[in-house]
């Protein structure tokens, strides 16, 4: 059994484990090494020249953190290590060590984090969470042969080298709400969102799984996420489309939702699909996206994460926070995996560790987690299988749960 299933049947056996944390708290919880990184110019270690690197038995195995744990980000930079103990708790191996390293808000803050794990034998690195500081660490990641695991969801970053991106993308959850939606009638889709890059990416997987199901985009409107009144926007739109996907964050959406119905864009007739970022109650208190769908991972493991979580350390996570618990748990499968045989030199990346290699981090088969089922692509970015749910007053049934496995890879 995998360590992410097993960690992950931990979740499931929900009275247990919470017996489990309720006495020990933090405080007894494993403790991961842990060093502020210094405010030194950025350097680039040597490449390794050892042409195979394996994981020995009972050999400390080092996982870097990068997370902004000073600086505005710094609530979900504790959201994110907080997780990734509670995943070292469950883990139980104890030749797993963490190396955290705080990046700040800045790049030079990433670089010189990166720098400092490196130093500190760092041989597989989760984080940063900002897109932007990603550029800083790789070279001195690639220089190293390790791979970078990032929190973010801005998959421009990704590449076919060492840098993955964990974060769920905008234009995956578009993907998946657009292209269900079309294959159940809804043709004609119609997209008003942010002039951003998430409202970029989100029009982009809107217009290839309209394409990819026999359906289209055929209109489309970018707004200013600055003005307040989107009367002249939602004109724009038209009508002649039978779904409208409006990917915005729940506090937009109040305001909305109101001027799409009222400019004759009727909920009784008209879909409204929206992105994970409707995973708010707020959403529920509309009358206009009552029967509304959108993308998310399946609710029941992270409720049992969120219970978990609430008993170790006294208040809810955030919701990012499971990607620190997945972080964790997914190296201490890729470590299990290596050391059970699983990976080997003939499999792995040329020059990497053994089992913290490219191959086998795009296993094509995946892994469980937190957040349902995900595998990296060859370039980098994840894949997740996620749920559609209905938004309700008071609840988000789901409308069709997340899959059990992935289909196959193909060009």
């Amino acid at each position: 059994m995998s360590t992410l299933v097993r960690c992950l049947k931990t979740l499931a056996v929900a009275t247990v484990a919470l017996g489990l944390l309720a006495g020990c708290k933090t405080t007894n919880q494993p403790k991961p090494t842990t060093s502020s990184a210094p405010s030194t110019t950025a350097t680039v270690p040597a490449t390794p020249t050892t042409p195979t690197r394996a994981l020995l038995p009972g050999q400390p195995v080092r996982v870097a953190l990068l997370l902004p744990l000073s600086g505005r980000a710094q609530p979900a930079g504790e959201a994110l290590l907080n997780a990734a103990q509670l995943a070292l708790f469950d883990v139980g191996d104890n030749t797993l060590e963490l190396i955290v390293k705080d990046t700040g808000d800045t790049n030079e803050g990433a670089a010189a984090a990166m720098n400092a794990a490196i130093g500190e034998g760092a041989q597989l690195v989760l984080g940063p969470l900002f897109g932007s500081q990603i550029e800083a660490v790789t070279p001195i990641a690639k220089a190293a042969n390790i791979n970078i695991i990032s929190f973010s969801n801005d998959e421009t970053r990704a590449d076919d080298a060492n840098v993955f991106i964990m974060g769920l993308s905008p234009r995956a959850q578009a993907e998946r709400i657009v292209g269900y939606a079309v294959s159940h009638g809804m043709t004609q889709v119609a997209v008003i969102a942010p002039n951003t890059q998430f409202g970029l990416e989100s029009l982009a997987g809107a217009q290839a799984a309209a394409s990819a199901n026999g359906g289209g985009v055929v209109a489309s409107v970018l707004y200013d996420t600055n003005k307040v009144d989107l009367s002249e926007e939602v004109k724009q739109l038209g009508n002649g489309f039978s779904a409208v996907l409006a990917p915005d964050a729940a506090k937009r959406m109040i305001g909305l939702a109101p001027l799409l119905a009222y400019y004759d864009i009727d909920p009784a007739k008209v879909k409204y699909l929206g992105s994970s970022l409707w995973d708010d109650p707020l959403v529920g208190t509309e009358p206009n996206l009552i029967g509304a769908w959108f993308p998310a991972a399946s609710p029941a493991p992270w409720e049992l994460f969120k219970e978990r979580y609430m008993q170790a350390y006294g208040a809810e996570p955030l919701r990012i926070g499971s990607l620190g618990y997945d972080g964790v748990a997914l190296a201490a499968t890729l470590v299990s995996n290596a050391r059970a045989g699983r990976a080997t030199e003939a499999t792995s990346t040329p020059g990497q560790w053994i089992g913290l290699d490219r191959n086998s981090i795009a296993a094509p088969s995946g892994f469980a987690g937190v957040d349902g089922i995900f595998r990296f692509r060859p370039d980098g970015r994840v894949e997740r299988g996620l749920a559609i749910l209905e938004v309700q007053r008071d609840l988000f049934p789901i409308v069709e749960d997340s899959p059990a496995a992935f289909q196959p890879l193909t060009n």
